[in-house]
């Protein structure tokens, strides 16, 4: 889903930018969806099943979202990244579009 570096960028990304990052992370997601509903490669249940597990990815990291605006911290970004990866997992066709959500947030917050 994503290499070694990403997966490091992602769990050091500093205090201040972790709300940027799960803001651009579900950006990017959105764009994904859009993406895999125009896709002509794959089957209908193909597309609604991505579109399920993208969809739960994006409910979790709202609700980090949430809990970091209401003076929480993102206590493990590990977590996140493995919940973020067994959902890619039930929807191996959407995978690389799940990664390079990922990479594409890490650059935007890094730029």
């Amino acid at each position: 889903m994503i290499d070694d570096f990403s997966k490091l960028r992602f769990l050091t990304v500093c205090n201040k930018d972790e709300l940027k990052l799960l803001e651009e992370l579900i950006f990017e997601l959105a764009i994904a969806s859009n993406a895999i509903c125009t896709s002509d490669v794959m089957t209908r249940d193909e597309k609604l099943t991505g579109l399920k597990q993208l969809n739960e990815i994006n409910i979790r990291v709202l609700n980090i979202v949430s809990q970091i605006r209401n003076g929480d911290s993102w206590s493990n970004k590990e977590s996140t990244l493995d919940m973020i990866h067994n959902h890619a997992k039930r929807a191996p066709h959407v995978s690389h579009w799940i990664g390079n959500a990922i990479i594409r947030s890490l650059q935007t917050v890094n730029a």
